[in-house]
């Protein structure tokens, strides 16, 4: 039933992406600001436990539903809820709209709204220097890929198998609503702390949330999905290239960096490997524009991959 509700709520999510405005849900700021208040400056493993706390408490009712709907009128309308969830939990933005905004503004030389939505993308100030510039979206794309859709697909079909081993036959797939929203929470908070870090070190008077266990906990949780991503970008582009900037990359910085930072280094520097197939296909004269055309397009590729493999998985489990 996973397979269903993921397969409508994608094509849902493309038809109506623009109405979706409710994946961004704001009301939560206050929240999260509040929880960064509170876990700041406390020991590590306190930290971490309360985080973990902050970010369960808004999945409890969205478990409670799914129990409540698992054995109402053969599954409807826990094939409705899943859908439901599974929307809201894609984004918060649709990552295709944020790259076309950037490519407009970019043909229409509109630098405040090029410097806006490419912030929007990297989660930081877009860089002055035109040789800096010209990667650093195409990377972003590539990272927040597994941020907007691949993480919240596999946590929604990863967590549905464990009603079988946890709760009993009845229960099979309950849990696969409660996984897309469990990340969608967790990633609103890191991208949150991301934001208030970036404002609140411009104000000296003020001080500056660390927040380090939130992104201990979504690098924990997109670890597997970033790393089977990679692999959808060798697959649905240059598999030589992104084979090859793997290896290269895992040699050079063993050791060398935070678990959660290498795993967004090592996305960008696959798909890159991966976009040689890609990049001859555009013709765009702004290089910018280029990249980051090409970066959507494997990522859109890597989607293609990844639910034809999910459905083949399915379909076999099905027949086992």
């Amino acid at each position: 039933m996973n397979l269903i509700a993921l397969i409508i709520g994608l094509l849902i999510e493309r038809l109506v992406t623009h109405l979706l405005h409710l994946r961004e849900p704001r009301w939560m700021d206050a929240y999260f600001d509040w929880g960064l208040a509170r876990t700041s400056g406390m020991r590590v493993w306190l930290e971490f436990l309360s985080v973990v706390g902050l970010i369960l408490i808004p999945v409890l009712p969205v478990l409670l539903v799914a129990i409540a709907f698992r054995d109402a009128l053969y599954g409807a309308p826990y094939l409705l809820f899943a859908i439901l969830l599974l929307i809201l939990s894609l984004g918060p933005r649709d990552l295709q709209e944020e790259v076309k905004s950037f490519c407009d503004a970019r043909r229409k030389g509109d630098e405040g709204e090029t410097s806006r939505s490419a912030k929007e993308l990297t989660e930081s100030d877009f860089p002055r220097d035109p040789g800096e510039r010209e990667f650093v979206v195409e990377e972003a794309i590539l990272f927040q890929a597994v941020n907007r859709v691949f993480a919240v697909v596999f946590w929604f079909m990863i967590l549905g198998p464990i009603g079988v081993w946890g709760f009993g036959v009845s229960d099979l797939f309950i849990l696969g609503p409660v996984g897309a929203w469990m990340f969608r929470v967790a990633d609103l908070f890191r991208r949150r702390r991301s934001f208030e870090v970036a404002r609140l070190r411009e104000n000296p008077d003020q001080p500056v949330y660390t927040g380090a266990a939130i992104c201990w906990i979504h690098g924990l949780l997109i670890w597997i999905p970033a790393r089977l991503l990679a692999i959808g970008y060798a697959i649905a582009g240059s598999f030589d290239g992104a084979v090859s900037a793997w290896r290269d990359f895992a040699k050079a910085n063993r050791g060398k960096m935070r678990y959660y930072v290498k795993t967004k280094e090592l996305l960008a520097v696959v798909g890159q490997g991966a976009l040689e197939e890609v990049r001859g296909d555009l013709d765009d004269e702004d290089p910018q524009v280029c990249s980051a055309r090409a970066a959507i397009r494997l990522v859109q590729r890597a989607l293609f991959v990844w639910v034809f493999a999910i459905a083949v998985f399915t379909l076999l489990g099905w027949a086992v």
